[in-house]
């Protein structure tokens, strides 16, 4: 697998940036050790190989835990936000949409450990990544930037009907 990544690398610094004097910036995120992982190796001689190559300016940050609720905590509001422009109803919104996510959060652990005893932990992922992606599909449904312009009653003031 390390030749595999090195060799991507590799490939890349050889391949892009030969006609840009800019140079690409890249980013480095690491994380937690585990067994299967040994980081702290490897990404010191990724980020000298693409420094050596002239064309990276590369950048290693490390435990960027707290990206995903900093996220969540402005992007969740504004889209609330987006979707209930003009009704009145943010606040509501706002409610059921924290509820679901302190229920998810609950319920997401148990399914995920019980889905990984009976089914393993590969089933236990694809189940977890399919309700994520149904949630990614609800919010691009409502959101009214990626919604066609219909005629008929206007149900929500964002447009849609």
């Amino acid at each position: 697998m390390r030749n595999f990544v090195l060799s991507c690398v590799a490939l890349l610094a050889t391949a892009s940036g030969a006609a840009s004097a800019d140079k690409i910036r890249v980013l480095i995120l690491t994380g937690e050790s585990d067994y299967s992982h040994p980081w702290q190796p490897n990404v010191p001689f990724m980020r000298s190989m693409l420094m050596n190559s002239g064309r990276f300016e590369v950048r290693v940050e490390e435990e960027v835990r707290g990206i995903t609720a900093a996220t969540l905590g402005i992007m969740v509001p504004l889209m609330v936000a987006d979707i209930t422009r003009g009704t009145g109803r943010f606040n509501l919104a706002q409610g059921i949409v924290g509820s679901g996510i302190g229920i998810g959060a609950s319920l997401s652990t148990t399914l995920a450990g019980w889905m990984s005893d009976r089914l393993g932990s590969s089933v236990a992922f694809l189940g977890l990544a399919c309700i994520g992606g149904a949630g990614l599909m609800l919010a691009w449904r409502l959101m009214p930037e990626t919604m066609e312009k219909r005629k008929g009653p206007k149900l929500l003031a964002s447009g849609r009907s």
